[in-house]
């Protein structure tokens, strides 16, 4: 009888970040939180990493849109164009993303949804649920675009019925989601979507809301992330789709940014 040889397949990509100079080892915490001093932005590394480098997995894979069908689409130049880099906000060493001059440019904000709404329109998604604050400017068209409903994730005290909360951990403190009771029934399936992910520590709180009240929760999604994917999905559990990393640094020169 012949001998069955079994061969464990470990594999390994590779790709080159959006900006060199980050340091996927070290410049990003877990401590560091986007509804802190790290929401919409992210600090100016000290130390050069040339390649970002991380381990596929088959259960929370992290794709960027490049790197999954649209490689070479001048759509994501275009949105990446569009955000602006404000270089030390609200603090020295932050190079903060301004989404808004995004939304200023019609067509690269209707090309952000269309990928988005391209991407879960044939994934029978019945709920797009959207973090507070910026994630309710990208939820609700991509949500009409799908044809599923749209569910605020909100802060304390903000919603006026009967909600539950989810905590998560601030670099200093804690902070909240809250959801509407009853907005989102067992067995549906959701998506999550925000503005730019850094750690995950929000987007993990939305997820944990939502499988709380029995949805299922297919993936998240962001405009923006950090080039630390592989710290960002273990920490939110859930598949994760970002179209474009941070603004490249060394295009900023003295205050401003191009």
């Amino acid at each position: 009888m012949p001998t069955l040889h079994f061969v464990k397949l470990n594999f390994k990509l590779e790709a080159k970040p959006f900006c060199s100079s980050y340091n996927t080892n070290s410049n990003f915490h877990p401590s560091h939180h986007k509804s802190n001093s790290f929401r919409g932005k992210h600090k100016k590394p000290q130390s050069k990493s040339p390649f970002l480098s991380f381990t596929y997995s088959k259960h929370h894979t992290n794709m960027f849109a490049s790197e999954n069908g649209l490689k070479g689409d001048p759509r994501l130049q275009a949105i990446s164009q569009a955000i602006r880099v404000v270089p030390h906000f609200p603090k020295h060493g932050i190079m903060f993303q301004d989404i808004t001059t995004l939304l200023l440019d019609h067509k690269a904000f209707k090309d952000t949804i269309d990928i988005f709404v391209d991407r879960y329109r044939d994934m029978h998604i019945s709920v797009v649920a959207g973090i507070e604050a910026r994630g309710f400017m990208f939820g609700p068209p991509i949500a009409l675009g799908i044809g599923a409903k749209f569910v605020p994730l909100r802060k304390p005290r903000k919603l006026p019925g009967e909600v539950i909360s989810e905590k998560y951990a601030l670099e200093y403190g804690t902070d909240c989601l809250e959801l509407h009771v009853g907005a989102v029934q067992p067995g549906e399936r959701a998506i999550v979507i925000d503005d730019l992910v850094a750690t995950g520590g929000t987007l993990s709180a939305g997820v944990k809301l939502l499988e709380r009240v029995g949805a299922e929760v297919v993936e998240c999604a962001c405009v923006i992330g950090v080039p630390d994917v592989k710290g960002q999905c273990r920490r939110i559990g859930k598949p994760l789709y970002v179209l474009v990393e941070p603004r490249e640094a060394d295009k900023c020169q003295a205050d401003k940014c191009y």
